[in-house]
């Protein structure tokens, strides 16, 4: 890391100098206290003499703040920052706006299925919507429109989280949930960027790394019309007596 770079901040910070950081596992440090200044010194930050606390250690919505080096990541900087913020922004809003949608619709709606449908139908147009983006030639303008993919494709949050509980005794809701955020972690975070790393090295061969790059992202998010698929095959046991679901 050098003075100039172009980074981005995290949550998670590690000391650096301790045997498991030393290990390569920087996520599991035990040391995270001595990257935080010492009770008598003097605050890092202030205004107008006060004190000044960034918000979970980034003040990420601050336009100056002071973080530990550990925090940073760097991104190229032929990423230039208003796509690198919009990016973000498109991520993180169309997110909260499909979980909060898509709790509501299932909520409200009339169907006793609506817990199956609502992430159907998400995830079909999360598909289309997805390639839109990933092949539109103004990139300010797919950035505004990633919202709309994201947003399908998080209609499933809710409805979902709440099927894994009314499938499942109250005695075993826990450990079914915790099996089912194990098996989203494990094929969804773990296989998903493997997957797209190793599709987009075998197409660079032929369509270059970031026409290669492209494609692999707009194939795998296919995967969404699988999801769709499964769903759509869960309405079965949807349909058994509600006295099943207690």
């Amino acid at each position: 890391m050098a003075v100039g770079d172009h980074v981005v901040g995290s949550l998670l910070r590690f000391c650096g100098t301790c045997a498991v950081c030393r290990d390569g596992r920087t996520y599991q440090c035990p040391n995270t206290d001595a990257t935080q200044r010492n009770a008598g010194e003097p605050p890092r930050l202030s205004r107008d003499g006060q004190p000044v606390t960034p918000v979970f250690g980034t003040a990420a919505f601050a336009e100056y703040t002071i973080v530990h080096e550990s925090q940073l990541a760097r991104v190229p900087e032929a990423l230039p920052f208003p796509q690198g913020v919009g990016l973000g922004c498109g991520l993180g809003l169309g997110g909260a706006i499909g979980s909060l949608l898509g709790g509501q619709l299932s909520d409200r709606w009339s169907n006793r299925n609506a817990f199956i449908w609502i992430p159907v139908i998400g995830s079909v147009l999360a598909f289309p919507f997805y390639a839109i983006v990933l092949l539109w030639p103004s990139a300010g303008a797919a950035l505004i429109f990633l919202i709309v993919p994201v947003a399908a494709k998080s209609l499933w949050y809710g409805p979902v989280y709440a099927a894994v509980q009314r499938l499942n005794q109250p005695r075993s809701r826990a450990t079914a949930l915790a099996i089912f955020l194990f098996i989203l972690n494990a094929f969804g975070l773990g296989a998903g960027p493997l997957l797209i790393g190793l599709l987009s090295d075998a197409l660079a061969r032929t369509l270059g790394s970031a026409e290669g790059l492209r494609w692999a992202l707009i194939i795998l998010s296919g995967v969404s019309l699988l999801s769709a698929a499964c769903f759509y095959a869960a309405r079965e046991r949807s349909s058994e007596p509600d006295e099943t679901f207690r």
